[in-house]
């Protein structure tokens, strides 16, 4: 059987990215070793950079996910990952302003019962009205 990194770059489109041109499964390259599939990116940092520690995940300078270039991986944790993504939960998280402008950041920021921040002043402004509103139906009965 060929070394491994020989099967690597016969499947590669060399540029700026080293591209996976094979078989990919969620956008990441995948190649068969030792009867187990492996993603590109990873087999080609342990060849060619060191083993990935436990717990640690590869994020994708280059945003890429066929690119198997060591220059284009970094080495961080699962939670670093997602925030450098571009989901819910990393949009979220680089809000720096409610949706009606105030800043989310010193004492107009909460952090709900499910941990989820919230600006204190449309919060308030959101508990006034609906306080306001039971009043109201209150003295209707």
């Amino acid at each position: 059987m060929r070394p491994i990194l020989d099967r690597l770059f016969a499947r590669a489109d060399l540029g700026d990215c080293w591209e996976w041109t094979g078989w990919t499964e969620h956008g990441y390259g995948r190649i068969l070793i030792e009867g187990r599939y492996r993603r590109v990116h990873r087999v080609a940092w342990e060849l060619l950079v060191g083993p990935v520690p436990e717990g640690g995940t590869l994020d994708h300078l280059c945003r890429n996910r066929r690119c198997f270039n060591p220059d284009h991986l970094r080495l961080v944790s699962p939670g670093e990952n997602v925030l450098f993504g571009y989901g819910l939960t990393a949009q979220a998280a680089r809000q720096t302003h409610c949706k009606r402008g105030h800043p989310l950041s010193g004492t107009n920021l909460m952090v709900n019962s499910e941990g989820r921040r919230v600006c204190r002043t449309c919060n308030n402004a959101y508990q006034r009205a609906r306080r306001s509103i039971r009043a109201r139906a209150a003295q209707e009965v």
